[in-house]
């Protein structure tokens, strides 16, 4: 995308991404977290970002597998002043 000119400043960018896998998103999570501001993550996918946060939601959607490379991307996410946003319900 082409990006504004509105006095030097850099417009912020949200990505939105869901489904049900990390696994087959994780390249996708980390090129998004070197371009946009704010990752909003739904889906079950979600699950395994919030047990990664510690937040215990239950076992049946968790890709426990998954789950130490969650917890990079969220590192990696903070790092560069990206906003990781998850479920709250």
């Amino acid at each position: 995308p082409e990006e504004l000119d509105i006095g030097g400043l850099k417009p912020k960018r949200a990505a939105i991404i869901g489904g049900s896998k990390v696994r087959d998103k994780l390249a996708l999570l980390s090129s998004l977290v070197d371009r946009f501001d704010t990752i909003i993550i739904g889906g079950k996918m979600a699950f395994t970002f919030l047990a990664a946060e510690n937040i215990m939601i239950g076992s049946t959607h968790v890709e426990w597998d998954m789950l130490e490379l969650a917890k990079d991307l969220i590192t990696k996410a903070k790092e560069k002043g990206c906003n990781m946003v998850l479920p709250k319900d």
